[in-house]
């Protein structure tokens, strides 16, 4: 589509497309953190501590992101140039340079809640799967999950295709 544009057009729009890319690994690496502590929280019956992580992790989020706009604002002029010498091209990037800069503290609130929701489907999931309430599982002292012997027992010795069948899941033939 963009390609009849122009390839000035082109150029731009690939110089903020992987400066997006890049940046939204760095803004992912929070939002695993935060996939991480809310569903440790919530597997711990802790839901006030829950919110209260995914709270501080949406405003780091935020925070970095806006950090990251104001950090691509100030180096507008410089940045597009690393990646080409073509004046059109630097023309057209500062042309949309204040709307992907203008993006970055949505960014980090999106890619912090995506961490936050799956670390509560994960741990929602994990409660289900494991047939208890979501917090029967207590994490000890080691930070290893306690459980009972006879859970433990039932899945020792098993091999894959058994564990896979006794989870509903089809194993492969052959």
């Amino acid at each position: 589509m963009l390609a009849r544009i122009g390839p000035a057009s082109l150029g731009a729009h690939q110089i903020a497309f992987q400066l997006f890319i890049f940046l939204a690994l760095v803004l992912d690496a929070l939002a695993i953190a935060a996939q991480v502590m809310v569903g440790r929280m919530l597997g711990a019956a802790d839901a006030a501590g829950a919110r209260a992580a995914a709270a501080r992790m949406i405003a780091w989020s935020v925070a970095l992101g806006a950090a990251f706009g104001v950090l691509l604002l100030a180096l507008g002029d410089v940045v597009p140039r690393l990646f080409t010498g073509d004046d059109a091209v630097v023309e057209r990037a500062d042309e949309i340079w204040w709307l992907f800069a203008a993006l970055m503290p949505l960014n980090g609130a999106v890619f912090a809640l995506d961490g936050i929701l799956i670390g509560v489907r994960l741990a929602t999931c994990g409660a289900r799967f494991a047939g208890r309430p979501l917090g029967a599982n207590r994490v000890g002292r080691k930070g290893v999950a306690r459980s009972s012997p006879r859970r433990r027992s039932r899945w020792r010795g098993r091999r894959p295709r058994q564990v896979m069948s006794g989870i509903g899941v089809r194993p492969p033939s052959g």
